[in-house]
């Protein structure tokens, strides 16, 4: 992608993002969190979905919940001056929380919510064992240090999770839909 089509995608994206902002707060405080709170995890969210989702690329924030082991484990300590063991949970925590939100308004399928926590989840120990002193942990930009997965991977991961945790297999909800109209 070109410099001008990744700056015209990167400014429709965080105007999306303000938007998903917005109603993030609006659905914190509706769960019953103060306001200072929802304020917190919308600054850690957007720092995720901002400046990491579209560092390297133009990343839609529905695209991102399968980054969460490279923002954690390798940029937000590189690259956040704050970066600390509790800036990690929280960080964790307030991302665990936008996503379950993008889930909850039917912008993420459930599977990969589900592969999002667990992430978090297997990797917690991992993330929080880093040295935020050594310098040879800083590594080049750009590579992705063998963390991406390809939409098979994620799909083979999400299925082996539903087993292991015995969850109902997520239904298709575009195919039911239009089930749904072909019967009417």
């Amino acid at each position: 992608m070109n410099q001008d089509n990744y700056e015209k995608k990167s400014k429709k994206i965080r105007d999306e993002n303000k938007k998903l902002l917005e109603e993030f707060v609006i659905y914190l405080k509706s769960l019953g969190m103060k306001k200072a709170d929802a304020e917190k995890h919308k600054f850690n969210a957007e720092f995720f979905i901002n400046e990491f989702l579209l560092y390297y690329d133009a990343v839609e924030a529905k695209n991102g919940a399968e980054k969460i082991h490279e923002f954690l484990g390798e940029w937000f300590p590189r690259k956040a001056m704050w970066a600390d063991k509790k800036s990690i949970k929280e960080n964790a925590e307030s991302i665990r929380k936008f996503y379950r939100f993008l889930c909850y308004e039917k912008k993420l399928p459930q599977t990969r919510l589900l592969l999002l926590e667990n992430t978090i989840d297997d990797n917690m120990d991992e993330w929080l064992g880093i040295n935020f002193l050594d310098d040879s942990y800083d590594e080049e930009d750009g590579e992705n240090n063998g963390h991406w997965m390809s939409d098979e991977e994620i799909d083979r991961h999400v299925d082996e999770m539903i087993k292991k945790h015995s969850l109902p297999k997520p239904i298709n909800l575009d195919a039911f839909r239009k089930k749904k109209k072909s019967k009417a």
